[in-house]
């Protein structure tokens, strides 16, 4: 039997589209976030683990990794697609019976008058509180920020998030979740909503969909090929398994990821993280108030005390927890912040950058742009010497070597010595990645094409 991963512990809809060639979409970049909440400047940094395209009829759900399916939904139908594109399949689900059940039974607690800019975007705030079953443990209280301005997003596990009226910009609990980083405005093609021809059908058996209407639990997930999750009834602690359903652990956890590398981020109910192996023994101590992992570097950041650092999988301290916030690696380096200033270190914790500035938003292989007063500025990160100053905005490529710029309302282009290569006439201008960049000379910027490193035109295929 194929178990089915955590995101299909709720339904999502099979897609029937006869809209036109090319729809709007509001495009939002999702990220973890833990702890305290960096600003949006901080945000920009650091991937996105998750790409969402929305608008009132569709919803696809698009994760970084392959290991995580993706989800195409239609709002009209409630019908919609699951892909797998690791296995190319994909499986077709409807709403309905317990599902549907469980999450119309979820009360949201609006509160009134609390609002919160999140990605240039007024957001209210809406909670919801969930009991919790294991002796001695307090309820958790999560918190929703949505704007009406956006429509609704919802899908796997988070269905119940179609009960809000508006797109879901933050969803924190003690501080961890997901909070969207950016928010633009694109064309997607049809095809980008339709199941790919060289993809199967999975049909499910009965088992198979009694899991796809498990609500919100972790129950029959596959977390490595011969590892599987088990539950007690209430769903609120969870154990491993083995292909024959053999329980290889107790109920000892209240969270398992997917393993990476033969260990997986897990954390127990007093929401102490940390890693264990294939058997679910601790290979680093659940002690810490969270782990995440740096899919960039393999490391895993923790926090010990409200102070974040790096460990590896065999939970050797690679960085010491002595920072406020450490940001994605690149190329092995990472701009963190220490006492309210900002520097680069290396994955050993060895400062590569001395910590000087307000804010670093972003670095790549030879650049690391700085923020300060509202203005960004260009650094070369070999000499830590300016190189250009003055713009409103400024995105790295990872892979390319022309930069995002912005002067006022327009957008153009400059290569690491600070020169102009394509000039700042573009109303919308996107980054540079695998040699093409979407920009938009229209007033409102939704007239949007493609262009090379030479500023020419490309006709899509």
């Amino acid at each position: 039997m194929k178990s089915l991963f955590l995101s299909l512990s709720l339904s999502v809809f099979s897609l029937g589209s006869t809209y036109a060639q090319m729809h709007k979409f509001f495009k939002l970049d999702y990220q973890f976030v833990a702890s305290e909440m960096p600003s949006d400047a901080e945000m920009a940094e650091i991937e996105a683990f998750q790409t969402v395209y929305v608008n009132d009829k569709l919803i696809k759900v698009t994760p970084s990794t392959l290991e995580s399916p993706i989800y195409l939904i239609n709002k009209e139908s409630n019908k919609g697609s699951i892909l797998f594109p690791e296995e190319k399949q994909f499986v077709e689900v409807s709403t309905g019976g317990t599902t549907m059940e469980a999450v119309e039974g979820m009360s949201f607690d609006f509160v009134e008058g609390k609002t919160k800019k999140i990605a240039g975007y007024d957001c209210k705030l809406a909670q919801l509180r969930i009991e919790s079953f294991a002796e001695g443990v307090e309820a958790s209280i999560i918190d929703f920020w949505y704007t009406e301005a956006i429509p609704s997003i919802y899908w796997g596990e988070f269905e119940m998030l179609s009960l809000i009226p508006g797109a879901v910009l933050e969803f924190t609990s003690a501080g961890n979740g997901f909070v969207v980083t950016k928010v633009s405005k694109v064309d997607v093609k049809q095809s980008e909503f339709e199941v790919p021809k060289d993809y199967t059908l999975l049909e499910l058996d009965e088992e198979e969909a009694n899991e796809v209407d498990s609500i919100g639990s972790l129950t029959g997930m596959q977390v490595a090929d011969s590892r599987f999750i088990y539950s007690n009834d209430e769903g609120t602690l969870y154990g491993l398994a083995d292909h024959d359903d053999q329980h290889i652990t107790g109920l000892e956890f209240t969270f398992i990821d997917y393993y990476r590398d033969d260990v997986a981020i897990a954390s127990d109910p007093n929401n102490k993280f940390g890693l264990i192996d294939i058997n679910g023994k601790p290979v680093v101590p659940l002690k810490y108030e969270y782990v995440a992992v740096d899919y960039n570097s393999g490391a895993y950041l923790f926090s010990e005390d409200g102070k974040v650092g790096l460990l590896n999988k065999e939970g050797k301290i690679l960085v010491k927890p002595e920072y406020d916030q450490i940001a994605t690696m690149i190329d092995g380096k990472a701009a963190v912040s220490k006492d309210d200033l900002w520097g680069i270190i290396d994955v050993n914790g060895k400062i590569v950058i001395p910590f000087e500035y307000e804010m670093i938003t972003e670095l790549n292989k030879t650049n690391f742009v700085v923020y300060h007063e509202g203005i960004m500025a260009l650094y070369n990160l070999k000499t830590n010497k300016l190189v250009k100053e003055g713009y409103d905005y400024i995105s790295l490529s990872q892979d390319s070597p022309l930069i995002t710029v912005q002067q006022g309302a327009k957008f153009g282009f400059i290569n690491p010595l600070g020169e102009v290569v394509i000039p700042i006439k573009y109303t919308a201008a996107g980054t540079f990645a695998s040699g093409e960049a979407i920009v938009a000379e229209d007033p409102d910027g939704e007239d949007q094409y493609i262009i090379n490193m030479r500023g020419e035109r490309v006709e899509e295929n």
